[in-house]
């Protein structure tokens, strides 16, 4: 009896794009994935999977500009949180309307943050707009979801990756994807056979694009505001100014955490296949940049599908 699969989509911001490309790579080696579970940026390419909507959430995030993203970015006086997070909400319920976590295609679970536990909460039950939107909130920046009396916030503070979620849905063999790992570019060079291993001479892979109807809400939402956005593109924008914005602040503050505390994890709880994409030049807010994440998560899965599926056979 073939082992079951689970896939582990971990935390990272825009670097979580590359866990479009590693799931293309598992279908074209027709690797059925049985249970998926994801933190943060993890738990939205989770979510569009496990609904067989992934086509929509590729054709949508490569036409992504800044002056499009900024046009989500609905800013609140920051008593909880910089953004309240409706714009966000409004266009993962667009389309994932009324869907509910327990009718997935494959069975799926979001992991967040109890504010007041303190603990990770797996969402896999109720409102699925509801579960990503609690997964994503990254403290300081959204504001907290709210569910049964209690604050919830990005799963990544507790449990970055989640392999032991996935594996006690019922995974028998887990891939974790780790977005965040510490192999810079200066690392690489000096470690060659780690490319050489990971990144194999072979075809690249071709994005797929079009224009999907959550592209078109975003077109919609810029030319409502496009009047207004101008203050917020000269705020948040990349330029050349080399010093970080607020966001860079806590973003990669959360990320230094998330990495030791993803490393600890491991230890406790090791996945079969780990996956270590190289993304350190990819910023965590730079939501723009799908093409080379896509890319580069799918060529990683690509170079280790062999150990995959000797794992399984």
């Amino acid at each position: 009896m073939p082992q079951t699969v689970g896939l582990a989509l971990g935390s990272g911001g825009a670097r979580g794009w590359a866990h479009i490309g590693v799931l293309r790579a598992l279908e074209e080696a027709d690797i059925k994935i049985d249970y998926v579970a994801g933190t943060s940026i993890g738990a939205v390419v989770g979510a569009f999977y496990a609904i067989g909507e992934l086509d929509a959430l590729e054709e949508f995030v490569y036409p992504l500009d800044w002056k499009k993203i900024v046009s989500f970015l609905d800013v609140v006086f920051p008593r909880q949180g910089l953004l309240d997070g409706d714009k966000v909400y409004s266009l993962l319920a667009e389309h994932l309307r009324e869907r509910q976590m327990e009718d997935t295609l494959t069975p799926f679970c979001c992991v967040s943050t109890n504010l007041t536990t303190r603990q990770a909460v797996c969402l896999d039950s109720g409102s699925m707009v509801d579960a990503v939107r609690a997964s994503l909130s990254i403290p300081g920046i959204f504001t907290p979801a709210q569910r049964e009396g209690s604050y919830l916030v990005d799963g990544g503070l507790v449990n970055p990756i989640p392999i032991d979620v996935v594996r006690n849905m019922g995974a028998e063999v887990v891939i974790a994807v780790d977005l965040n790992n510490s192999l810079s570019h200066s690392e690489a060079e000096q470690n060659p056979d780690v490319i050489s291993e990971s990144k194999p001479d072979q075809e690249e892979y071709q994005p797929r694009q079009g224009q999907t109807e959550m592209f078109a809400s975003v077109e919609r939402a810029y030319r409502t505001v496009q009047g207004t956005v101008q203050d917020k593109i000269d705020q948040w924008m990349p330029s050349d100014d080399p010093s970080p914005n607020i966001f860079d602040v806590i973003g990669n503050s959360i990320n230094v955490i998330e990495q030791g505390l993803a490393r600890s994890n491991m230890d406790l709880h090791p996945p079969d296949i780990l996956i270590e994409v190289d993304l350190q030049q990819i910023g965590i807010f730079d939501f723009h940049q799908a093409t080379p994440a896509v890319k580069a998560g799918y060529a990683q899965m690509k170079g280790q599908l062999e150990e995959l599926q000797q794992l399984l056979s």
